[in-house]
């Protein structure tokens, strides 16, 4: 036993002795700048991989600039909605179901909610529920299912307007049934108002004149809903707006 401990502790002076002599600490530093350099070479190899996919990257997005847009919104929806409608007594009858399907869509079709916006056109009616009499009138209330067909333009959208009237301070358009105003100051600069019976602006550089009946294509740039009405705000000041046609 003591034997064995003698061989361990003569090992274990050898091996401190060793390393801490010249050629031991030269060898390590060697080693080491080896290994340093090494992972140097490594990390740049990393680092102009990670430059390259970038720059392929940045390639796609200017060449496709499509694939970095959002998807495109769309203005009209197929909403399911309800409504309670009241019915007069002299309805009753085998004809109510009937009665109260015309009277959803005189009701609903034409109208504009601040929240969903135009309703165009009530394409089917779904469940009836019980009507509930109404105290002091004999009236009775029934809640109904529908579906209705909606336009609901958001800021940003393109839109193809006609001019309706034209003043000093600009213009209003209507798109369907939405009516638009645009500014002066969102009107491309060579165009100069001309207030005659007429009204109309003119352009300085030959192009056609924006006046009452003509086709303009306007980006709105605002949108203010109310309980019953949309307005909007729209510039023709930009590439690819203005006068739609001759």
């Amino acid at each position: 036993m003591s034997s064995m401990k003698q061989f361990w502790s003569m090992l274990l002076n050898s091996k401190q002795t060793s390393s801490s002599s010249p050629t031991v600490r030269r060898c390590v530093r060697g080693h080491d700048q080896i290994v340093n350099q090494q992972c140097e070479k490594i990390l740049w190899q990393h680092r102009l991989a990670l430059f390259q996919r970038l720059e392929a990257a940045v390639l796609v997005l200017t060449c496709c600039p499509g694939l970095s847009k959002p998807e495109k919104k769309h203005m009209f929806f197929h909403l399911n909605l309800n409504k309670d409608i009241e019915v007069e007594p002299r309805f009753f009858g085998p004809r109510l179901q009937e009665i109260l399907k015309q009277k959803v869509t005189s009701e609903v079709e034409g109208t504009c909610s601040g929240l969903y916006g135009f309703m165009l056109m009530v394409t089917d009616i779904g469940s009836i529920g019980k009507g509930k009499i109404r105290e002091g009138t004999g009236s009775a209330v029934f809640h109904v299912q529908y579906t209705c067909l909606v336009f609901r333009p958001f800021k940003g959208e393109v839109l193809d307007a006609v001019v309706l009237s034209v003043n000093k301070m600009g213009f209003f358009a209507d798109a369907g049934p939405l009516q638009i105003f645009v500014s002066q100051h969102l009107i491309p600069s060579h165009y100069r108002v001309e207030i005659t019976d007429d009204a109309a602006f003119e352009s300085e550089e030959n192009a056609p004149p924006i006046k009452a009946g003509a086709s303009v294509r306007v980006r709105l740039m605002g949108l203010k809903a109310e309980a019953n009405q949309l307005f909007c705000v729209a510039t023709i000041a930009e590439d690819f707006l203005g006068i739609v046609g001759d």
